[in-house]
């Protein structure tokens, strides 16, 4: 786990994945998988913050069409948090 947060972490820092690899000791390979999975994991906030510009429509609802695509995705709470974080940046 502790590698996996590493290499976000620098992917988010602007490494390119051979760096990333030489920095946490792991395969190129790894550091694009654990790339990718993160990519598909998260919501594409864009999208949610064009859906709640409509009427009717809200966190809860977007969050359970979320988990509906990923079912072992974020908690509501952690949902709702993360798509704050992003409003901020």
């Amino acid at each position: 786990m502790r590698k996996i947060k590493e290499a976000l972490r620098l992917k988010a820092a602007g490494l390119s994945c051979r760096a990333i690899a030489r920095s946490c000791l792991i395969g190129k390979e790894r550091v694009r998988e654990y790339l990718g999975r993160a990519a598909a994991a998260d919501p594409d906030w864009t999208f949610v913050h064009g859906e709640l510009r409509k009427k009717g429509v809200t966190y809860q609802l977007l969050w359970e069409e979320y988990r509906l695509g990923f079912p072992g995705g974020y908690s509501y709470s952690q949902y709702c948090e993360r798509y704050r974080r992003w409003i901020k940046s």
